[in-house]
């Protein structure tokens, strides 16, 4: 099993051992930086154009992960940190207005 360290604020840190670890099964690489921004609703994997929207309206912006199905409730995708409250409010004035 793989050892972890857990910091105070209860986030999982990689250790070096860890990355060690993974790195002989894949490439591992770390990022800085991101905010995790999810979408929350009622059947969002049934519901149609609901991703074409949204991604309609993120399409200035680098996305870097997407997490779509995972969940019938939420779709999740990673942002650089520094736009992650730009695009919660464009999500909310697009969804919840």
């Amino acid at each position: 099993t793989l050892d972890t360290a857990l910091k105070a604020s209860n986030k999982v840190e990689l250790t070096e051992q860890i990355h060690r670890e993974l790195n002989a099964f894949c490439e591992v690489e770390v990022e800085h930086n991101l905010s995790l921004v999810a979408l929350i609703g009622n059947n969002l994997n049934q519901t149609s154009g609901v991703s074409g929207e949204l991604f309609g309206l993120l399409s200035d912006y680098n996305i870097r992960l997407v997490c779509h199905g995972a969940s019938a409730h939420n779709v999740c995708f990673l942002v650089q940190e520094g736009i992650g409250e730009k695009i919660v409010q464009l999500l909310h004035d697009k969804f919840i207005k």
